[in-house]
């Protein structure tokens, strides 16, 4: 599990809300927060260059000021489920959905 997140890949917003909507991915999943533990400008930077720009739906929803909640997101799938990235004002979130209970996959990896 330790290299599940290099093995990732970029989905766009529309493919992401038709497997959100549908029925095929189980509704468990975990929500890391990050607050200290890595920067969110070295998050970004290395997300950018992995994946490309943000991707996820609430980057779509977001303005171009200082006032989002949420300032970037990208959504990523994978062996067991979605990957949701997320840039916030005062911390970063993983939000894992999918088949990850079980699985041995920790904040650590």
């Amino acid at each position: 599990m330790e290299d599940y997140f290099l093995n990732q890949e970029a989905i766009s917003p529309s493919c992401l809300i038709k497997i959100l909507q549908g029925d095929k991915l189980p509704k468990e999943g975990e929500i890391w927060e990050f607050t200290n533990e890595i920067k969110p400008l070295d998050l970004y930077c290395y997300l950018y260059a992995k994946y490309g720009p943000p991707n996820g739906i609430q980057s779509l929803l977001r303005s171009d000021d200082s006032d989002n909640l949420i300032h970037w997101e990208w959504a990523l799938a994978g062996e067991y489920g979605i990957t949701m990235i997320q840039g916030q004002n005062f911390r970063s979130e993983v939000l894992l959905r999918g088949h990850f209970k079980d699985k041995g996959l920790t904040v650590d990896n």
